[in-house]
């Protein structure tokens, strides 16, 4: 950690192993929270690590035969996730429609974070021109064949992956939820084939800046 704060996170590394499940233990033999996924058809373990400001840590993971038995602070269902932090929603349309702060108590989102599809009508320099009155314009939003499943239900992270169109373009993202962040990640795959379109992700926030 070359940071001048302690961090937490989550560590995900590939593995040859075969079991089906590990125990990962701190420097002091505490045990952490910890999972073994299967993603592209190679085992990963994933597990909570905290290392101190401008500082290292040791971690020994040890193959098992049983899952973490501690305590799990994380849920995951077909449209919400849940961590001691956060509590997120999932809508119909795949849309992150919640956010609920557990220490605030309050919602963070005034209305669903949404994948927005507007007009390009750059003629000049369509790569890379943004012109004012594309936002103004009529906007469609990514909502079509809509799926979503969990693909993450451990003790160190939870994970629901979804799937939509628009048109020809694919759109995939992954809302996942650790037992040590306070984030909401998001993680987007876009096959793009939208020709003459801005593609936006928003986030109405119900604080103003």
């Amino acid at each position: 950690n070359s940071t001048g704060k302690q961090r937490t996170a989550t560590v995900k590394y590939w593995t040859i192993m075969e079991n089906d499940y590990v125990k990962v233990f701190d420097e002091n033999n505490n045990e952490v929270p910890s999972q073994v996924s299967v993603i592209d058809g190679t085992k990963v373990v994933i597990f909570s690590a905290k290392v101190d400001a401008v500082g290292v840590a040791v971690y020994s993971v040890v193959p098992s035969d049983t899952p973490y038995a501690g305590e799990n602070t994380l849920s995951v269902s077909e449209n919400t996730l849940e961590n001691k932090f956060y509590r997120v929603t999932i809508n119909a349309d795949g849309d992150i429609a919640s956010v609920y702060d557990k220490e605030l108590g309050k919602e963070l989102l005034s209305a669903p974070s949404r994948l927005e599809i507007s007009p390009d009508n750059s003629t000049v320099w369509p790569s890379w021109e943004l012109c004012s009155e594309d936002n103004a314009r009529e906007h469609a939003f990514v909502k079509d064949n809509c799926t979503c499943e969990i693909v993450e239900n451990g003790a160190a992270e939870v994970a629901l992956r979804v799937t939509r169109t628009y048109g020809s373009s694919k759109f995939i993202q992954g809302i996942s939820l650790s037992e040590t962040e306070k984030v909401v990640s998001v993680y987007n795959y876009v096959d793009w084939f939208s020709r003459n379109s801005l593609l936006k992700a928003t986030f109405p926030l119900t604080a103003s800046n």
